[in-house]
């Protein structure tokens, strides 16, 4: 019986590194930097990043890409660019009425970047906007994370390129994945977080490693944040098992950030797709044949109260809505199992449910073990998954019928006896 079913291969094809640097244009001479002309009538009002090798980041409450400008002085969204792409900004500009018709040089800097726009001339309002590119690309294939790039923007007259002028200091947080991402439209401003928030990965087995580290520490939940700093849960203490969503995106936009396994797996699945990261694919785990739950552990084994020489332990406990056992609310579960605290979950030191129908993992295709994003562990088999994670296994009473409640009869594991086989 092998227990372990993969069920959404997601093993796509390595992207090709596309030419994403067209158009750069060599700029004019840098002016001088030793003297600085007071503040004048130039001013900037907003900043888009754009050009090949960018994305849309898309906000986590609704899945639609950040409004732009990305900057503007009331506020500052992401960016995303490709490894190896050239920053590219398009400026909006206001200016007094005596610059119209001159011609300037503009110039943003920071962070180790500098961005130049050659020739600008000044027009009447609606002002036309700028481009400026950057004269340096960003380091081909590894992961970055701007955090934030700070541009200070300067410009000076064509006719006087020793005198620079103040026009304004624009700050954005901005992503670099390894590659490509494999699809866009997944790109929400949390998941790009936990892509890029890791820097250096410079293949495919570091950008995974990074990636994990987001989700993992030292064997234990790395307790996931949003990119603003709110905590994800996985079943969140207090709340009925209806309440985690199955949905990445939806644990992502609800104010109460609650997720199933399988909205964890998803969560770090396309983090993993954001740096064009596929050699991965989903594993769904489920009980051996004899069973219908899996136990999570851990629980508290009292004195045997079933006449099964196998399943030797009875508990009665409440029914949800698919008819299968629910730990919340405690006092709904009697008998000589009970749950104990245990093997935390990501923010949630003991999940508010243990006892499931199945499990999902991710497994990495390269080094072939099983990453688990609910609990921060990794497995090498079906022998250390059940090691690591299982308390128990418990079936349905069929004998008992009664619409508030189930009973479930539960056997602990047999070493070496339990869920034989992995996909290989």
């Amino acid at each position: 019986m092998n227990s372990f079913v993969s069920t959404a291969e997601r093993a796509l094809a390595f992207p090709t590194q596309a030419t994403l640097n067209a158009d750069i244009v060599t700029p004019a001479p840098l002016f001088a930097r030793g003297s600085h002309a007071a503040d004048f009538g130039l001013h900037l009002t907003g900043l888009t990043f754009t050009g090949p090798g960018y994305y849309d980041v898309r906000m986590d409450t609704n899945g639609q890409p950040y409004p732009t400008p990305h900057w503007t002085p009331a506020r500052s969204h992401p960016a995303l660019y490709v490894s190896g792409s050239r920053l590219r900004a398009t400026l909006q500009l206001g200016a007094a009425a005596g610059l119209i018709g001159q011609v300037v040089h503009l110039r943003g800097e920071g962070g180790g970047y500098t961005l130049w726009c050659s020739n600008y001339t000044v027009s009447a309002s609606p002002f036309p906007p700028a481009q400026a590119v950057a004269t340096t690309a960003l380091p081909t294939g590894t992961v970055n994370f701007l955090n934030p790039l700070v541009l200070a923007w300067t410009c000076a007259f064509t006719n006087a390129p020793d005198q620079f002028h103040r026009l304004g200091t624009t700050t954005n947080q901005v992503y670099v994945t390894w590659s490509p991402p494999t699809y866009t439209q997944m790109l929400l401003h949390t998941i790009v977080h936990l892509a890029c928030s890791k820097t250096g990965g410079t293949n495919m087995g570091t950008v995974f490693e990074n990636t994990w580290r987001n989700f993992a520490s030292h064997g234990t939940p790395a307790n996931v944040m949003t990119w603003d700093a709110k905590p994800l849960h996985y079943y969140k203490a207090g709340l009925a098992f209806s309440n985690a969503t199955t949905s990445y995106a939806t644990m992502l936009s609800d104010t109460n950030h609650n997720g199933q396994c399988g909205a964890w797996a998803d969560l770090f699945g396309w983090a993993l797709l954001a740096n064009g990261r596929g050699s991965w694919n989903l594993v769904q785990i489920n009980p051996p044949s004899d069973a219908h739950y899996l136990m999570i552990k851990e629980w508290t084994f009292g004195g045997t109260n079933n006449g099964d020489p196998y399943f030797q332990w009875e508990d009665q406990m409440t029914k949800n809505a698919e008819g299968n056992p629910e730990m919340v609310p405690l006092s709904g579960i009697s008998g000589p199992v009970s749950p104990a605290d245990g093997l935390a979950g990501q923010n949630s030191p003991t999940p508010a449910e243990k006892i499931f129908t199945r499990h999902v993992v991710v497994r990495n295709q390269l080094d072939q073990k099983y990453y688990d994003p609910s609990y921060g562990k990794v497995y090498t088999g079906a022998a250390d998954f059940e090691d690591q994670v299982i308390a128990g296994y418990a079936k349905k009473n069929e004998e008992y019928t009664n619409p508030e409640n189930v009973r479930i009869r539960i056997r602990k594991p047999e070493v070496g006896l339990e869920l034989p086989g992995f996909p290989q």
